[in-house]
């Protein structure tokens, strides 16, 4: 069974209007690019760039990983068209919101965005808000359902893609065996066997509990003291689960015609 397979998009099937950021390292002879898509194993990527780089030593001329990025390796629509690997790592839509949820609310990780964008379109205290909240005042208040008018984590995957046919696309639990294959095993044990910046592996008590309205506050004390975290399942309720469906239909089309690829 294939790891991963392609995706044809310089029709635009799936966007293509330039939101997305697109970086490429050139390494051993082989150009490497990918496209940034936060919660998308993108601080794995970062990593591995600014490891592998050779401007590495420059990067204190830059504010941010992602800084540096932009500076030394970001990749216009002409260079990313003639790269040699262009990969696009993509997760549910579903799962990829409530990972934003556990670790910009409950972990606060890299969250002073996040927050302040709720706090002025809500009117509410992040740090009390629960998934439940999150969702209906936050996500589905979205302008005209225009997912871009929030926090860059949350905008869909779709709208990431260039006009290019991307030759390495895959499921994001793929992408250690992946990458292994086209940079080695050796460096992309380094960058890619551990999960960074992780809110995937969750565990909290009681497996049928539903979770979704405690506050981010106390869902943070219980991860604090036990290092546990709500599960997909006990964030979602069918109303909550079936309304994001509908906000990020695209993606979930996009995710259904690489899987199918993949059998």
């Amino acid at each position: 069974m294939p790891l991963s397979t392609h995706l044809d998009n310089t029709s635009a099937k799936f966007g293509g209007g330039g939101k997305g950021k697109h970086f490429i390292l050139e390494r051993e002879g082989t150009s490497l690019a990918f496209c940034y898509i936060r919660k998308n194993a993108s601080t794995a990527f970062k990593r591995f760039f600014m490891g592998e780089s050779p401007f590495k030593s420059r990067a204190g001329e830059t504010s941010s990983d992602y800084a540096f990025l932009q500076k030394f390796h970001s990749a216009k629509l002409n260079k990313l068209t003639n790269a040699d690997k262009k990969l696009l790592i993509l997760r549910d839509p579903l799962t990829r919101v409530a990972a934003v949820y556990r670790n910009k609310f409950v972990q606060r990780d890299g969250n002073s965005g996040i927050f302040s964008d709720f706090a002025n379109k809500t009117g509410r205290d992040p740090a009390e808000t629960s998934f439940s909240d999150f969702v209906t005042l936050y996500l589905f208040k979205a302008r005209q359902n225009d997912l871009s008018d929030l926090d860059k984590h949350l905008w869909p995957q779709a709208s990431h893609l260039a006009k290019v046919d991307y030759d390495t696309v895959l499921p994001m639990e793929n992408l250690h065996a992946v990458i292994s294959n086209i940079i080695g095993q050796e460096v992309a044990n380094m960058y890619f066997l551990q999960v960074t910046n992780s809110s995937i592996s969750a565990s909290a008590p009681g497996s049928n509990t539903w979770m979704g309205d405690i506050p981010a506050s106390r869902l943070r004390t219980e991860w604090e003291h036990r290092g546990a975290l709500p599960r997909d399942d006990q964030l979602f309720n069918k109303m909550l689960h079936d309304r994001l469906k509908e906000l990020y239909a695209q993606d979930l089309q996009l995710v259904r015609e690489v899987t199918s690829k993949l059998g």
